[in-house]
């Protein structure tokens, strides 16, 4: 074999090394807009699967007297707040280590505290208005629901 096949060789060889460690890297990279840690995502799916049938167990009735809608949105509140503990108890390292998933769960206790507003309203007598928190011009339940995690923010969104 003469010298350039050799260099040829090498070349070629670690072309395809290194080709096939980039392709490795970027097939298990962290994708920044998804929920995908497997440890996160187990945690996540079962708490949102527990926390869908806890909210959709406390819907709030059409034509509910106040102090009954209020009672009824603590409850879907207390579920989201179930959920985020159980995902926040994976800790911050993992969670940090997961993008988007600390922002996703601050988005969730966001959304909680409106609706603790509006339910606290609501008990007092008063006749508040509701709209879904927005940032950066966009319903914070529009950014939730694009984390690929089952939980269901529109179920959330519509208040009396």
């Amino acid at each position: 074999m003469s010298g350039v096949a050799v260099v040829l060789a090498v070349v070629v060889l670690g072309w395809v090394g290194v080709s096939a460690r980039g392709l490795w890297v970027y097939a298990n990279h962290d994708r920044i807009e998804l929920i995908d840690d497997p440890a996160v995502v187990q945690v996540v799916d079962a708490a949102c699967v527990r926390m869908n049938e806890q909210v959709a167990a406390s819907a709030v009735p059409a034509g509910a007297p106040a102090d009954r809608a209020a009672a009824a949105i603590r409850a879907q509140d207390a579920a989201v707040e179930e959920m985020v503990a159980s995902v926040r108890a994976l800790g911050t390292e993992r969670l940090a280590n997961d993008r988007p998933t600390q922002a996703w769960l601050a988005d969730w206790s966001t959304l909680v505290a409106a609706r603790e507003q509006h339910a606290d309203a609501l008990a007092s007598g008063g006749t508040p208005t509701w709209a879904v928190p927005v940032a950066d011009g966009t319903p914070i339940t529009r950014r939730m629901a694009t984390v690929d995690a089952p939980c269901d923010p529109a179920a959330l969104a519509d208040l009396p």
